[in-house]
């Protein structure tokens, strides 16, 4: 009879070799599946965010988080206690600009879709509000207001916030010291040369 002994061991060795390749690429592939989840948990989890100074003379500042697995965009936004403070999104000018506006004077925070700027504030339209106050405090002569609301509603006359990097336009404005919006007879300053990166 004739001694197979060394095709056997032949066969064996291959079957060995072809089993730790076959390990290699299954590990391997674990290790790329275990990255691409972390990454798009990462990205889930943490949204987008960035911030932006307004006007330094009135010290008026903007932030904003979006985290698209709840629908949520926090807001905060801040200036001087002296006069209302606003910012706009999406827009270059005041007109159809979803706006939101921290009143003078008082807690009071509102969301108006604008109108132009030779009428405002009587042409300006009052929309009912989508959000809720986390805080709104005041420091050291600045008002800071903290709000969080859905990124999107069923309404054109409120702007949809972005869930991808990218940029929006912005403006911003504060009014005359001492006058609450709705008795404005001007604004003090006003901008449309802004944006904010969220990434």
């Amino acid at each position: 009879w004739h001694n197979n002994s060394g095709a056997s061991l032949r066969v064996l060795i291959i079957y060995k070799s072809q089993t730790k390749i076959d390990t290699k690429y299954q590990i391997m592939h674990y290790l790329l599946a275990t990255i691409i989840f972390t990454i798009v948990l990462l990205t889930s989890t943490y949204g987008l965010s960035g911030s932006v100074e307004l006007d330094g003379l009135n010290k008026q500042q903007l932030s904003l988080n979006i985290d698209p697995t709840t629908n949520k965009v926090t807001i905060v936004l801040s200036g001087e206690t002296q006069a209302w403070f606003a910012v706009g999104f999406n827009g270059t000018d005041m007109n159809n600009t979803y706006t939101v506006l921290s009143d003078y004077d008082s807690t009071d925070i509102y969301e108006f879709k604008l109108g132009s700027g030779t009428c405002s504030p009587q042409c300006d339209k009052e929309l009912k509000p989508t959000f809720v106050v986390n805080s709104n405090s005041v420091d050291d002569g600045v008002r800071t207001i903290n709000i969080t609301k859905p990124i999107s509603y069923n309404n054109p006359d409120y702007y949809s916030f972005p869930t991808s990097p990218g940029t929006i336009k912005l403006i911003w404005a504060f009014g005359i010291k001492g006058q609450k919006f709705e008795n404005g007879t001007d604004m003090q300053n006003q901008g449309n040369k802004k944006s904010i990166t969220l990434s």
